[in-house]
């Protein structure tokens, strides 16, 4: 887990735009499932669109928004100090790199669908699968971490150190936004 020198309290802005970004993470992980389900009927998905998803997963899941846990949400969780959630944190980042281990697997499986081979279509499909119910668990995980720190009293509404700016927010409609959407159309093409 990487960590800033100084820690930063955590404030509902910044559990609010943690909760924005996991609620898309999970409308691609539903429809990737989806088209897990269309691959495994026999149909033959673009390359293009496998691509897609996986630039995702790695461009907006794991550089940007995991890398933001990892960096500020987590240890500002745990106050800069290992307490009782420490061992559930160090859960959640090493599946953080265990999500980019069966990235590289499905990202290796559309390198090698230049003739659609049925072993790379069931290749990137177990692990897409294999991916979305992976990360579904592991956002409900960190939810639950994130709401019990609210219950407790541990969120304040505002960041009280001035000095230290409100973590990032990347505009997702701009960016992944409408990847969702883009995905149920491909289903359907």
């Amino acid at each position: 887990m990487h960590r800033d020198n100084k820690v930063r309290t955590l404030c509902m802005k910044d559990v609010n735009a943690i909760i924005r970004e996991h609620d898309l993470i999970l409308e691609v992980l539903d429809v990737m499932g989806k088209i897990c389900d269309t691959m495994e009927g026999g149909r033959q998905m673009n390359k293009i669109y496998l691509s897609e998803i996986t630039e995702f997963m790695d461009g907006f899941m794991d550089q940007y928004h995991h890398n933001k846990e990892e960096r500020i949400i987590f240890p500002s969780l745990l106050g800069g100090s290992f307490n009782e959630d420490g061992m559930t944190v160090v859960k959640l980042v090493n599946q953080h790199a265990h999500g980019r281990e069966m990235s590289k697997i499905m990202k290796h499986a559309i390198s090698t669908m230049s003739n659609w081979s049925w072993n790379a279509n069931r290749m990137f499909g177990t692990y897409a699968r294999g991916y979305a119910l992976f990360f579904t668990n592991h956002i409900f995980l960190e939810n639950a971490l994130i709401m019990n720190y609210m219950e407790r009293g541990m969120v304040p509404t505002e960041t009280k150190d001035e000095s230290l700016k409100p973590v990032e927010e990347v505009s997702i409609s701009d960016s992944y936004g409408e990847l969702p959407k883009t995905l149920q159309k491909w289903l359907l093409d």
